[in-house]
């Protein structure tokens, strides 16, 4: 039996940039979708968020030039499930930020976690505290 996993572009970042934390606990996650004993679910801004993300680390300098176009390149063949936009995702998603202290991007994580009955994973501390309070499966990369 596979498992869901909704994992952030705090936790991808970490597949594809080397100067990141926690990189062998991200790297087995990856492994797990990969090798299709799990699936990874996202929402539909995942994809952008995760481009902003490389885009800006070259930009820091935290990525050599060269090597980000592969890098987006090995992003892209990650197998994904991408979940539509829906109004009771859109409505769980705006509840969850109002209530809490995250953006409303990263709320989209956390209630689609909680609407799949998927395992959530993060680097971000307040969305794995959200998700926690929840009673959530969270795992907390650093």
């Amino acid at each position: 039996m596979t498992s869901d996993y909704v994992v952030d572009g705090s936790v991808a970042l970490k597949w594809l940039i080397d100067d990141e934390a926690d990189i062998p606990r991200a790297r087995t996650i990856l492994s797990d979708i990969l090798s299709g004993n799990a699936r990874l679910l996202i929402p539909p801004h995942y994809i952008s968020e995760v481009g902003n993300d490389l885009i800006m680390a070259a930009r820091r300098k935290r990525i050599a030039v060269h090597r980000l176009a592969e890098a987006w390149t090995d992003f892209l063949s990650i197998p994904r499930v991408e979940i539509p936009w829906h109004a009771l995702l859109g409505t769980k998603t705006f509840d969850l930020a109002r209530e809490s202290s995250l953006t409303y991007y990263d709320a989209a994580y956390v209630a689609l976690a909680a609407m799949q009955n998927a395992d959530f994973m993060t680097a971000d501390g307040q969305a794995a505290e959200t998700a926690q309070r929840m009673n959530l499966r969270v795992t907390l990369l650093r």
